[in-house]
Parts: C-alpha cells; structure tokens; sequence
C-alpha cells in the first residue's frame, strides 16, 4: 500500500477553490517524527460574562484580568468574580495597558486613568488632547494623537502626568497615525501607508525619551486599528497591502498565503490577536463572515477556527493570558478560558480536515482501501466508541459522495485502525474527514491507500 500524506495546512484560495483543496477546520498539524499529527484546536468554557455587548479590550495587567465591554471597564479575579471599575466611551478603537498599578484605557478620543485605588481620572495629556492609543514602555505611558501625527509620554511610573513639551512627530509619510504599540524594547508608530521605529534614547532630557531608528522607516502601513496584535517577543498585523505581516527581530515577514490573502481582499477582517497551545503560537485574522485564519508560527502554517457545525466565523475579538491560561472575548459580552475540552461554551466542538486531491497524471484509478490511525481507545463520556465520517469528492470538493461513519475505539482499544473499503474508481480524489464527539482525537496525516 503507498503512504500519503494526505492532510496539509489550509491553503484553499477561494478565487481559485479547486486549486488546493486542503483545508483544516478547528485543527491544526503538530510534528512528530518525519510526518505529523493533526489535533483539535482548544475549545472554550464561559468564565465570565456581562450585561453589555461589544467587547472591545481584553488584558492582564498586574496578574488581574481586565475587559472593556459596552463602555465599561472591568476587573476579573481568577475565580471569575467581576467588579466594574469605570464608565469610559464605548469606541471600537479602544486599547488597555497598565503603569505601576495603574490601569490606562483610549477610547473615543479619551484617555482614562483608573490609579490602584479605584479612582478614575481623566488627565491632562500634554501636547495634544485626543487620544487614539496607549502602550507602556521603559515605566512610561505612551499615548498617540487620535487623526494625527503626534505621540507622547508620561512622566516615569506617573501615567496622570504629561508635560507639553514631552512628544514628538512622525514625519516619514505625509500620514496620519493609526496606532503606537511598544515591541520589545522599541515604540512602532503604525500609520496609514507607513511604519516607523523609535528607540529609547537614554537622555536625561525628558522630550527625548524616544528617538527615532536612522533607516528604521517602513514604507507599509497598518489596513486598519484593530488588525494588529502584540505577541510573544514580536507583534502580528494586516498591511495596508493586503498581507498579513509577522515582525521579530525588529523585521517584517510576510507570512499570508495567496487564500489568506484574498479572504482579506474579497471579506473586511475584523480583528487580530493572539494565543498559545503547548508550544504553539497562533496569530489569528478574526472575520466576521468567515472562519477565522490562524497562523502557526511555530510550524509556519496556517489554519482556520469557526464555530458551529455549519463552520461559521469564530466570535472572539480580542485575547490575553491570565491565571495560568488563555482567554478570549467575544462581541457578546463574555470571556472564555481556553481549554481542551473540545467544546464551545457547552457545544460541540466541530473539526474538519479535507486533504490535498489525489490524481494519476489524468488517468483513472480504484481506490481499493485506505486506511489510517487516529488516536484510539479513549471512549466518549458513555464510554462508547466515538465516531469519525468520511466523505470523497471527484470533482475537487465542489460535490461529494455519501457519507460512511467509523468508530475509533471504546475505552482500551488502543489499536484500532480505520479501514475504508471499495471507494470506488477516481480520476481525481479529495478526502473529507469530519469530527463532533467531545472527545480528542489526533489523527494522522499519512493514509495507506490501495490503488489499483
């Protein structure tokens, strides 16, 4: 029998679907050895939720938890009591960061300082009053002037103090800035077709604090406020371009494949932000039409995370890590840890992978027996067998033959393998496998197939 590998990362394009028809829906490829095995995503558990909708900021500052959601700020204790602490404008563009105890939120133009006390302010910010984003660097707050060029900075582990005199321009484009965030030890300046980068001078003279990098200008500019996220040791973000960027290093890597790349062209991606499972780092592009893509920048690929079991667009907007685990919020007012539970706030998790299509330099074959090797012997809640379905196309996806359902095995049964028999004859022949149980089970990315 030859081995295929038979499942890739998601590379469908949707100007040209029956191109690659591979695809990975709420899993992803983990390698092992010299080929890999593809396992659920993490599913979610409510843990907190709210009256309002619309959650617009998530982060843990100071080992607590903290959301925007409906024009409030709240605080979320690791045993998911919540507190609100201030009413702030209900904006789309809304950041949250923290300064010695402090938490800081832009919203609506607005700056507001809410001090380890509870008490909420909103200072003076110096050179300019309306403020589009704050970040924190070298014990300073960083604001950036909303519809405008210029960013500024607090005093030191002061983030209710701003000297008129403390900013600065950004002067490389004829644009206007979008959003500032602090990566590493650097300030990125996102504008509209430009990027640049300031660097911490060291000066005992306060108005320059940050200076800018001789040669660190970029001529690539941020798609929109919401699409860019901080990462570990980095930061992912949506051109103005149309691709999707990865910066480590102090470098920009265009990581978007051609399909990742038209879903930003034909749909308007909503949000980027970020998370990590065992060693894996995903960036995701959040849709609201479609399934979200995420990209792996541990394996360098992609795949995409819905909900549902019609594979709808997944809801979370915004993530941050708290408590020894991930959560994410959704634009429903509710916070939800990430686990392996592989459910959904209580509903099946449904996972998807449809393989690269198989042919024969044009000619037809007979698919006598495939065969694979899931995970086996871990029942379902029942301590029954949970069930895998199957489907093949002939035509690249676009239609595809009847279903046949197998077991992977009760409780024990640790060897079970799938065998699928008289498949039938093929010019060309794409493979769908599909998962519901709540249960994880990895499956192999190499198929034994019996072709005659």
């Amino acid at each position: 029998m030859a081995v295929v590998e038979w499942i890739g990362q998601s590379l469908r394009d949707d100007d040209n679907a029956q191109a690659n028809t591979s695809r990975l829906l709420n899993m992803y490829r983990e390698r092992h050895g010299d080929g890999y095995t593809v396992k659920s995503v993490l599913g979610m558990t409510t843990f907190a939720s709210f009256t309002g909708v619309f959650l617009r900021a998530l982060a843990e500052v100071g080992g607590v938890l903290y959301a925007v959601v409906g024009g409030k700020v709240y605080s979320i204790t690791s045993g998911a009591g919540t507190a609100e602490l201030a009413t702030v404008n209900d904006a789309v563009d809304t950041t949250i960061d923290g300064n010695n105890g402090a938490i800081t939120v832009s919203a609506g133009g607005e700056y507001y300082n809410i001090d380890s006390g509870g008490v909420v302010t909103t200072p003076t910010t110096g050179a300019f009053s309306d403020v589009g984003s704050v970040s924190f660097l070298g014990q300073r707050t960083i604001i950036t002037e909303k519809d405008g060029r210029r960013f500024g900075w607090s005093d030191v582990a002061d983030s209710t103090t701003f000297d008129a005199l403390d900013f600065a321009t950004a002067e490389n484009e004829d644009d206007l800035i979008i959003r500032g965030l602090a990566i590493g030890p650097q300030y990125w300046i996102f504008g509209e077709r430009s990027i640049e980068r300031w660097y911490q001078s060291g000066s005992a003279n306060t108005s320059e604090f940050l200076l800018p990098i001789s040669g660190g200008a970029i001529e690539t500019g941020l798609k929109a406020f919401g699409l860019l996220t901080e990462m570990r040791n980095g930061a992912f973000f949506v051109g103005n371009d149309n691709i999707a960027y990865l910066i480590s290093g102090g470098s920009l890597i265009p990581v978007s494949t051609r399909g990742v790349e038209t879903a930003i062209e034909q749909s308007q991606p909503n949000k980027c932000f970020y998370y990590e499972d065992e060693g894996h780092k995903f960036c995701v592009l959040q849709f609201n039409d479609r399934p979200a893509w995420c990209y792996d920048v541990s394996v360098n690929e992609w795949h995409e995370r819905c909900e549902g079991a019609d594979f709808g667009p997944w809801a979370a907007t915004a993530s941050a890590q708290a408590y020894g685990a991930w959560y994410v919020g959704n634009d429903f007012g509710d916070v939800l840890r990430l686990q392996r539970t592989n459910l959904d706030a209580g509903e099946p998790l449904f996972r998807r992978a449809v393989s690269t299509t198989l042919e024969n330099d044009g000619q037809r074959f007979t698919i006598n027996r495939a065969q694979f090797q899931p995970q086996t012997g871990f029942g379902n809640d029942a301590g029954g067998a949970p069930e895998i379905m199957f489907r093949f196309s002939r035509d690249r996806g676009q239609t595809w033959g009847r279903e046949r359902w197998r077991d992977v095995g009760a409780d024990g049964d640790y060897d079970k393998l799938v065998t699928l028999r008289a498949l039938g004859r093929f010019r060309r022949a794409t493979a769908e496998v599909t998962m519901s149980t709540p249960v994880d089970i990895p499956i192999s990315s190499q198929m034994f197939l019996e072709v005659t």
